[in-house]
């Protein structure tokens, strides 16, 4: 009998918590935002190369990686009043300075 109560108190803590999940994303949904400043946080991804692959009449192109990694642009901002992250791989080009920056939707 005590099992099925810890069971069912594990479904009720997780009823509450989706429930609460939605009440951030709404708040979230509609907060006018207020970005902090942009961070950069680079991405360590592996370089992979393709290699054609065939089973009987079958071919396809299969990723495999090839052992070595690259450095990829990666930024993050934060909303100061709900604190929502957005994530950005893009990049701006300004003309005015030797460098750009990230690029938000």
């Amino acid at each position: 009998m005590a099992e099925n109560n810890i069971g069912e108190n594990y479904a009720e803590e997780l009823r509450r918590l989706k429930a609460k999940v939605n009440e951030i994303e709404t708040m979230q949904a509609y907060c006018d935002h207020v970005w902090g400043d942009p961070k950069y946080i680079p991405e360590k991804v592996a370089i992979m190369r393709n290699v054609p692959t065939k089973q009987g009449s079958d071919g396809w192109w299969e990723a495999i990686p090839t052992g070595g990694y690259e450095i990829k642009d990666k930024w993050s901002r934060m909303c100061t009043k709900c604190g929502k992250i957005e994530y950005t791989t893009e990049q701006y080009i300004s003309y005015q300075k030797v460098k750009g920056g990230p690029k938000f939707g």
